[in-house]
């Protein structure tokens, strides 16, 4: 079990109204360091969009699909989650939330042979302001642990390794580790 950090969350949310519950869009810019086994180190930047309930509520749920790119290593990032939140403050226009998920992370690798599959368990804590009653302004930092997926052949397509490394790594240690 080794992880992923996120460096950081910028995000814009628009309140929807649905019924009696408050939701909110998000559209978010997202950038993450990634290190890979044989010391290959890549940033991955793209973007979210998800939903989360209102976060001044006492506790509340989001959801989020993301999609980040890195030009050094040739690869895609693309993650499903859901989670909960939790409101550790609230006062005034101001708000700071736990946050809690699990969700699936793949990665279409230009580093290895194969895609990268996990599992993956995202904390983090969220703070925002109310701008106007229907936009907030809000950023996030967590951590996230990845559980693999990919299998004993997958990283490395049955032994062959494309990082110009010349070894071959454990096939039981995941590919990622925090940054």
């Amino acid at each position: 079990m080794k992880g992923l950090l996120f460096a950081g969350l910028i995000a814009i949310a628009g309140m929807v109204h649905a019924e009696d519950q408050n939701l909110f869009a998000t559209v978010e810019y997202s950038h993450q360091n990634i290190e890979f086994d044989a010391d290959v180190e890549s940033d991955f930047n793209g973007g979210v969009i998800g939903f989360s309930t209102s976060p001044y509520q006492q506790y509340g749920y989001w959801g989020k699909f993301e999609y980040s790119t890195s030009s050094k290593t040739d690869s895609n990032y693309y993650e499903g989650s859901l989670g909960l939140n939790y409101n550790l403050l609230n006062q005034g226009n101001f708000y700071v939330n736990g946050l809690a998920g699990l969700g699936y992370t793949r990665i279409e690798s230009g580093v290895t042979d194969s895609n990268l599959n996990f599992i993956s368990l995202p904390l983090g804590v969220e703070g925002g302001y109310s701008l106007t009653p229907k936009l907030d302004l809000f950023a996030s930092v967590g951590y996230k642990w990845l559980f693999d997926t990919t299998g004993n052949d997958g990283y490395f397509g049955g032994g062959k390794v494309s990082t110009g490394s010349g070894t071959t790594p454990d096939f039981g240690k995941t590919l990622c580790v925090g940054g």
